[in-house]
């Protein structure tokens, strides 16, 4: 409930006229007078001041609380419940309320209880749309106007009711989309996938090689079958996903909401939600100064932690993913997948092909969103030179393509995951770019 309160009083615009006319009564009790006029002049001067008097204090007895969801995504539908209480006073009629949506282009939002009388509860409900940027606002305060019982005076106070919201990046919803990849099982994996090693569960029984744990030979069938044989055991590996993002100054082309790195941000958002909803482990990494991990986990209160990250998340320092986080991947459990996402032009061609084939080899999938920056607007000097010497994005995507990667590429025509094949889509858009020049 609120507990801080500014009240202010003003004459009501529509009310003007009848304020002129009581002070031209009080006008008419300076001049000689018949005693009626005078006692009804005075009998209006009291009445103004009585109404002035009860409507003064009249709004120092309501209490408001807020409800709503703390989280949002962008562009999503929020619904804000609020409360209104009264204590002990006269009923309070055509009681407005204002209440500042700060995570909106459409601050005010305004509504009307006709009746508020003593011990009574008013429950208002509107719902706004969350169009601001991603971060953190701020709802309210609550803004409260009412008139005096005659209306010729107008009272406003102002409740202190503040509740944070914060308002994460947009997520594209990703059907097609599988984590961590092939060596996961069909549907939710709880974390772990089966493979052939050492475990509790046996999966059957093979015939003996060349290296196989002697305490491993199943005596009675190889007696029945006149050769060594041994036990598999199933070996659980976590099928983590593990989010990279490269968020150093030099990542970010455009300024605001249309910068290239509001695109890698949504594309970690959307990766890291259809994790969730997978019901697998996922992280999160990124790079700005210096790398900064947060561990794998799992579960809701996980999502919100990385997504309130992102959601304040803006590029700076003189880092770099390829360098100072990406070689982290090796670290990842067989079975596991790491996402780069990063601007297409910070990619070293060199040394990011040795990175992706040697977690090939060590059984870690990869994916790499790329931002197409070149369509962006250039905000630094160095920018201008990286354009001019980096390869051509065809070049750059056949290079990772051949790694076994799966590849997607953004840009300001195509800024979602949503609906982009990773593979045809790719190559048929790069071409058609290599053409053109």
């Amino acid at each position: 409930m609120s507990a801080i309160h500014h009240t202010s009083s003003g004459l009501a615009s529509r009310m003007v006229v009848v304020a002129g006319v009581l002070f031209f009564i009080v006008w008419m009790l300076m001049l000689p007078s018949s005693p009626a006029q005078a006692a009804i002049a005075a009998f209006l001067l009291v009445a103004t001041l009585w109404s002035w008097m009860l409507g003064r204090g009249q709004l120092k007895n309501v209490r408001v609380g807020r409800v709503h969801r703390p989280r949002v995504f962008e562009q999503d539908r929020l619904d804000v419940t609020l409360t209104f209480t009264r204590g002990t006073g006269l009923p309070i009629q055509l009681l407005e309320v204002e209440d500042r949506f700060m995570g909106s282009m459409e601050i005010m939002r305004r509504h009307l209880i006709p009746w508020l009388a003593g011990g009574w509860e008013v429950v208002l409900h509107y719902r706004a749309i969350a169009d601001r940027h991603r971060g953190h606002y701020f709802i309210g305060p609550v803004r409260i106007h009412a008139a005096d019982p005659l209306g010729i005076f107008m009272h406003d106070e102002e409740l202190g009711c503040i509740t944070p919201l914060i308002i994460y990046p947009r997520a594209d919803p990703l059907p097609d989309y599988t984590v961590p990849g092939d060596l996961a099982q069909a549907g939710a994996s709880m974390n772990f996938v089966q493979r052939v090693g050492v475990g509790e569960e046996v999966l059957g029984v093979r015939e003996y090689f060349p290296g196989d744990p002697p305490g491993r030979i199943h005596w009675r069938t190889s007696a029945r079958r006149g050769q060594l044989h041994v036990i598999e055991l199933d070996r659980p590996i976590q099928s983590e996903l593990a989010v990279m993002l490269d968020m150093s100054r030099r990542s970010r082309y455009g300024l605001g909401a249309e910068a290239s790195t509001e695109l890698s941000i949504r594309a970690a958002t959307s990766v890291l939600t259809r994790a969730h909803e997978t019901r697998h482990r996922f992280s999160l990494a990124y790079v700005q100064h210096e790398p900064v991990t947060i561990p794998a986990g799992a579960g809701m209160a996980h999502l919100h932690m990385l997504l309130d990250r992102l959601a304040i998340l803006n590029p700076s320092g003189e880092g770099s993913m390829w360098r100072d986080l990406a070689p982290r991947a090796l670290l990842l459990p067989a079975g596991s997948r790491a996402v780069f996402i990063c601007a297409l032009g910070n990619v070293p061609v060199v040394d990011a092909v040795v990175l992706l084939r040697r977690l090939g080899e060590a059984g870690v999938g990869v994916d790499c969103i790329l931002v197409n920056e070149q369509d962006f607007i250039k905000i630094y000097h160095d920018q201008e030179r990286d354009i001019r010497t980096q390869p051509h994005a065809y070049e750059i995507c056949e290079e990772l393509r051949l790694t076994g990667a799966r590849l997607w590429l953004l840009d300001r025509e195509r800024a979602s995951l949503a609906g982009i094949h990773p593979e045809e889509d790719l190559i048929e858009r790069t071409i058609e770019r290599f053409q053109a020049r």
